[in-house]
């Protein structure tokens, strides 16, 4: 699990149920955000499933709204806001189903208030709305299978759900009713992404596939990958519309925005604990927790003629294997012995 607000504010779960800081501009500076290895609620240490962070948002002279929320096998939760100085986190439980594993978690903006809210998904079938600034919640929705997986649009009108199911839901984010159901995979799915400008929304399944659609209208998608070597766990959006997409094993894919014609690869041994955005994706921070060469490795874009920023060189679809040329970040590997300890 990693997540990143900027260069300065990386963040990553380890096996002793720590969120633990990193910076990319101090590679040696570390230090713990979130200590749940003794919980507030339960007799059970909280095993973090899931972490999201929001971008630094000032309301006030004095007041931002940067949290990180994280979410746990037994249900639980625990939401901390980065820049405040009091200690402490704020601890609680989304369900308490017996099946009630947080699979996800992700922070969004109301679209009628314009106040930071989050989103939980849990294998119970339920996606639920916390108001995180009051860290209560404000609406539930239950849904037909485990949810697995859910995007809200950045104009906060759609959800995209994925889950225990080949189909995914488009729903309305704030009724959470179905609007549309697309059922282009044949196996469960892992995860969703919307594009910054509401125009693209992309989906990953178990049955090695990434498919991308275009949100005006439902009717086909736009375009189909095939995973390299294993399904795709993760998807994320650039700001200028790129896709990555993060297999489970040794590849991260980047297709360019728009059309999605262009492929780049990233290739490296390990398995990848997560993957962040930094500064819209002008950087990309890649978690490998291999327990001998893994670490956290950084791309960073180049230049490549005025208004083309690339982390590589893109090739032409379909795929040329081993073409790719990459300037890679340095291998950060001594941040808390990562191998050890990413989830």
């Amino acid at each position: 699990m990693l997540v990143a607000a900027d260069r300065n504010n990386v963040f990553y779960g380890t096996a002793a149920n720590q969120v633990m800081r990193a910076s990319l501009s101090s590679p040696n500076t570390r230090d713990t955000v979130m200590d749940l290895a003794k919980p507030v609620n339960t007799a059970a240490a909280f095993r973090i499933t899931c972490l999201s962070s929001s971008p630094r948002s000032f309301l006030t002279d004095c007041y931002t709204d940067h949290v990180l929320i994280a979410g746990g096998f037994y249900g639980e939760y625990a939401v901390c806001n980065i820049d405040s100085d009091l200690p402490g986190t704020s601890e609680g439980f989304v369900t308490h189903a017996y099946n009630g594993l947080v699979t996800h978690v992700h922070s969004f903006r109301e679209r009628r208030s314009g106040l930071l809210h989050a989103a939980f998904s849990s294998n119970d079938r339920r996606v639920q709305l916390m108001d995180v600034g009051t860290v209560r919640f404000t609406d539930s929705f239950t849904y037909d299978h485990a949810v697995n997986c859910s995007a809200t649009s950045a104009d906060g009108r759609l959800r995209a759900l994925v889950g225990d199911s080949s189909d995914t839901l488009i729903t309305d984010a704030q009724r959470g009713t179905p609007l549309v159901t697309l059922q282009e995979h044949t196996d469960h799915g892992f995860a969703c992404a919307w594009s910054q400008d509401n125009r693209h929304m992309a989906t990953a399944a178990q049955d090695g596939r990434v498919i991308v659609w275009d949100a005006r209208s439902w009717k086909k998608p736009l375009r189909t990958f095939q995973s390299t070597m294993s399904c795709a766990r993760s998807l994320h959006f650039t700001d200028d519309g790129a896709l990555v997409a993060a297999e489970n094993e040794d590849i991260v894919a980047v297709y360019s925005g728009h059309s999605f014609d262009e492929e780049q690869v990233i290739r490296f041994l390990g398995s990848i604990a997560g993957v962040a955005l930094l500064d819209g994706g002008a950087e990309l921070a890649i978690a490998n927790a291999d327990k001998t060469v893994g670490g956290l490795l950084t791309f960073e874009k180049l230049p490549q003629g005025l208004g083309n920023n690339t982390y590589g060189s893109f090739v032409a679809q379909p795929r040329q294997m081993g073409s790719s040329r990459w300037r890679n970040g340095r291998a950060r590997r001594q941040m808390e012995s990562l191998p050890e300890l990413l989830i």
